[in-house]
């Protein structure tokens, strides 16, 4: 490794910050590997000591000895006692698992300088740092005969401020999208579909990850499937379903990352809720200037979506449970029984608001009528 980039390079946070994932990735590769080849050194050392130390007699008593070897003229032998042999078992034992230590500490300070751009890669690079430091953890965790926390807690802190970042950038986007949203209809696309479909069928196996392409306009679906049921819903929508099945992927990319998804993802359904509360049951999109006024088509859609974010939320359970402790599954069920409520309790508010506008309609068309 020090040929490679110098002795220096290695604990310099300003070159590692400079260098390239790709780079990054291929360096770490290194020194795993070289890590390893040590590793299995210092047990091969290790249990040559012990098998030397097994060898060594047992000292009799130090009265006793002398007398015999004064009267025998027999030169002190080396022997230890029980004591000795057990001190010197735990020195050498001591000594290799500080090399297990010291390889922990080196790649966490290499982690902990790119922590920044870590934060920001996507997922799938941030997978690469993963699993690759995870490999190494199950090889060497073996070699040790012990697991490596403190590197395990330096990835998963990684991994926290990843999600974080992309929970921030993920929120804004869909306050912006849904101030934006002109609460017209929207076609679902094909990719989309399959994916939410096969999430729903086996969430273990879900890509996760949508793509879409040219040939998704043709073949789009007028309306989004969730279950047996069909939802007409809008753009801002179909945007919150990338987003859900993102978080998703990062629960099941990270292990151990299971609760703080959970919280994300129901703060997600929650800003969803509120912002279309405002935007449509309280008019702010006509304050704001993006809509003349609330039509019975504007409450009839967002109730449509709102109906799919129900179905969503079990959807989302269903898929979290597989990434949660089990001391968490009661906490889901409870948060995500509380979600629903919400949802349906705006929903309750807008159906209320239908009675509102027939009438406003029928008081327009009566003053437009002529006395006969």
């Amino acid at each position: 490794m020090t040929i490679c980039l110098g002795p220096e390079s290695l604990t310099n946070p300003v070159i590692l910050r400079q260098l390239p994932h790709k780079d990054f990735v291929t360096t770490l590769d290194v020194l795993c590997e070289q890590f390893l080849k040590s590793a299995q050194r210092s047990r091969r050392v290790v249990a040559v000591c012990l098998n030397i130390l097994a060898t060594i007699p047992n000292k009799q008593d130090n009265t006793k000895s002398s007398s015999v070897d004064d009267i025998l003229g027999v030169e002190d032998v080396l022997a230890i006692t029980d004591a000795e042999r057990t001190a010197l078992q735990q020195h050498l034992q001591t000594l290799h698992t500080s090399t297990w230590s010291r390889m922990q500490q080196h790649i966490s300070t290499m982690l902990d300088a790119r922590s920044e751009i870590h934060s920001q890669l996507q997922i799938d690079e941030l997978k690469q740092v993963w699993d690759h430091c995870m490999d190494f953890v199950s090889v060497a965790g073996r070699i040790y005969n012990t697991k490596g926390m403190l590197l395990l807690h330096t990835l998963l802190r990684q991994a926290r401020d990843s999600l974080e970042y992309l929970h921030k950038s993920q929120l804004l986007m869909l306050q912006n999208l849904l101030h934006e949203e002109l609460w017209k209809p929207a076609l679902v696309p094909s990719a989309l579909q399959n994916e939410l479909t096969h999430l729903q069928e086996n969430p273990r196996t879900a890509a996760l990850l949508v793509r879409t392409s040219t040939t998704d306009v043709i073949s789009a679906h007028p309306r989004l499937l969730i279950g047996s049921q069909s939802f007409c819903v809008t753009h801002s929508m179909l945007e919150f379903v990338k987003m859900l099945l993102h978080y998703l992927l990062y629960a099941r990319s990270f292990q151990g990352l299971g609760p703080e998804v959970m919280h994300r993802i129901l703060e997600l359904f929650r800003t969803f809720n509120t912002s279309s509360r405002s935007l449509v049951l309280n008019a702010g999109a006509v304050s704001q200037g993006f809509l003349k006024r609330i039509s019975a088509r504007h409450i009839a859609l967002v109730t449509q979506c709102l109906s799919a974010a129900m179905s969503l939320v079990t959807v989302a359970q269903t898929s979290l449970v597989l990434y949660l402790p089990s001391k968490q599954h009661p906490v889901l069920m409870q948060l995500s029984q509380g979600m629903i409520e919400l949802f349906a309790d705006h929903r309750s508010q807008l159906f209320e608001k239908f009675p509102e506008i027939i009438k406003s309609v029928a008081e327009k068309s009566c003053s437009n009528l002529e006395v006969v």
